[in-house]
């Protein structure tokens, strides 16, 4: 075995590790009052990078933007630590541990082993047999791991709660499509998809439903331009089985945002009221991000400052004359953050938030006429991951949606990795 072997495989190693560690942020590593916890994420990061450095030499425009965005982040550190104190420098913390392990592992996600999904889809599926038969049991060994539980009918896969596990999936899906190539094992792959989307019907979450709709819609437009009558073949079945799971409970959380949807459309309640009254967990997460987005355009060009956001989100609401008050999740006036990074950066650093516009649009691998359905395919279902984990909901330290910029950027797509098989 020559050097070069040993190589690959030193990157596949720890690459594939680093990756795997993302299902467990949810799980207390340490005694922090947090809810993701990256810490072995980072140190994987840490170690892959030294493996793979030879690979990140080259400054690429994304990297250089996402260096540019950690500089600026420190610059902000001082004043905004005069501004709210030492907690500022907790908000900083969070900033930097998504843009460093970007910088770490961006670089190096090809090298990833695609049996490491397969793994983790068992994984998935264990989990949710233990959830549903494991007892009181399973439920204080879960909760020695998590700073929270949800305990309910609705599986909460790795997590604290149902919905989060929607990162795991567009994380699992993302990657085996782009792991799979002429000399992938299909039937692994079919058999890791089918525990995913179970696992996501099993979930009960809306946010969950919507993933496994995008990816599905994802494959079938282009599946629709190419090949007409297979699609339809294929996705029949998937169709009529998800649909089966959604419509089972009349008082599951999809009938009940169905419902909703239809009366808006009838015109049996309005915009305020589904807000307001009717629909107030999911409201809350739009009603923050939007009023973080209009941040430096209704109260200071320049943001802020690192986690002011939380102390000024009640005067710009004030400001864009929303009656706060009235809304049952956020009348209680608490330190609420944004729901997302890009929402919170932008109120923090105002306009200076565009370097991260840039690093998501900038160096990304182009679709080509030649290239396979799987692959367009999966280049839009990532996309669109990426805004809801940007723009709706997504834990500021969460690395997915950071991974999933990683796997748009066309130095993974230079040379197709075989691997060991």
């Amino acid at each position: 075995m020559n050097n070069y072997d040993l190589n690959f495989k030193g990157k596949r190693k720890f690459a594939s590790l680093t990756v795997i560690s993302i299902f467990f942020i949810y799980f207390r590593l340490l005694p922090l009052q947090v809810e993701t916890q990256p810490i072995l994420y980072i140190f994987l990061c840490s170690i892959t990078a030294y493996v793979c450095r030879n690979n990140l030499y080259k400054l690429t425009l994304d990297r250089f933007f996402c260096f540019l965005l950690i500089l600026l982040l420190t610059l902000y550190l001082i004043p905004s630590i005069f501004l709210y104190g030492f907690e500022s420098f907790i908000d900083y913390l969070k900033y930097i541990v998504c843009p460093v392990s970007y910088l770490l592992i961006s670089k190096c996600l090809r090298f990833v082993n695609i049996r490491i999904f397969y793994l983790m889809s068992y994984v998935f599926s264990l989990y949710v047999m233990l959830f549903y038969f494991g007892g009181e049991g399973f439920k204080s060994v879960v909760g020695v791991f998590m700073e929270r539980t949800s305990f309910g009918s609705k599986a909460a896969i790795l997590s604290p709660e149902p919905s989060y596990y929607a990162f795991f999936a567009m994380l699992s899906l993302s990657f085996i499509d782009f792991l799979t190539n002429k000399s992938t094992n299909l039937r692994f792959v079919f058999i890791s998809k089918v525990i995913i989307f179970s696992s996501c019907l099993l979930t009960g979450s809306a946010l969950v439903y919507l993933v496994v709709f995008l990816y599905f819609l994802c494959h079938a437009f282009y599946l629709y331009k190419e090949h007409f009558l297979k699609s339809l073949f294929i996705a029949s079945p998937f169709v009529i089985l998800i649909l089966f799971f959604l419509f089972r409970d009349e008082n599951s959380r999809f009938s009940q945002v169905i419902q909703l949807v239809f009366l808006l459309f009838e015109g049996d309640v309005d915009l305020y009221n589904l807000a307001f009254k009717a629909e107030t967990s999911g409201s809350s997460r739009v009603l923050l991000n939007y009023i973080a987005f209009a941040t430096p355009f209704s109260l200071d060009f320049f943001g802020t400052g690192l986690g002011g956001f939380k102390y000024n989100w009640t005067v710009v609401a004030n400001l864009l004359s929303i009656p706060i008050q009235d809304h049952e999740v956020l009348g209680g006036m608490g330190l609420f953050s944004a729901q997302t990074y890009l929402a919170n950066l932008v109120a923090d650093i105002g306009v200076f938030a565009f370097l991260l516009i840039l690093l998501i649009f900038s160096n990304n691998r182009k679709v080509m006429s030649n290239d396979s359905v799987n692959l367009k395919s999966n280049l839009l279902f990532i996309k669109s991951s990426l805004i809801i984990c940007f723009v709706f909901q997504c834990q500021i330290t969460n690395p997915v949606p950071w991974v999933l910029l990683g796997l748009l950027k066309k130095y993974n797509y230079n040379v197709r990795f075989e691997g060991v098989k």
